[in-house]
């Protein structure tokens, strides 16, 4: 499976978490949303390697 990854196909699929990371990292906790609304979320961005072992 991790084969099928390499450095150019890596950066198209992390880019949509940018958002959520820049979010958590300068902002900080955002009211109102808990764990579950953040997977919520987080399921809704593009597939990533290693997504299969959250759920």
């Amino acid at each position: 499976m991790l084969l099928d990854y390499d450095e150019h196909t890596m950066p198209s699929m992390m880019e949509p978490a940018f958002g959520v990371l820049a979010q958590k990292m300068w902002r900080g906790a955002v009211p109102g949303m808990n764990y579950a609304t953040f997977m919520a979320g987080a399921e809704a961005v593009a597939a990533w390697p290693g997504r299969e072992f959250l759920q």
